[in-house]
């Protein structure tokens, strides 16, 4: 997997592989399990982040993209 970050112009603002979370995103779970976090069917995660932070700043529209996962899923998020 590889988490693109876009701006609200296409322009690239970060590129990170999934590695980038100890090694392999699954092992952030395995870690949250062992600390007893329990799951239910259908919680989502965040794991933490997968590349430098990005200061937000108002007018600011975030398009990122998770490719290689099913779909290519994507979300979007506006600072106002």
């Amino acid at each position: 997997m590889q988490v693109v970050a876009q701006d609200q112009n296409g322009d690239e603002l970060l590129t990170a592989l999934g590695t980038a979370i100890l090694g392999h995103p699954l092992r952030s779970v395995l870690w949250l399990l062992g600390q007893g976090i329990q799951f239910a069917s259908g919680d989502l995660i965040s794991l933490g982040s997968l590349g430098p932070l990005l200061a937000p700043e108002p007018g600011l529209t975030l398009l990122v993209t998770y490719q290689g996962l099913p779909g290519d899923p994507s979300l979007s998020v506006r600072f106002d």
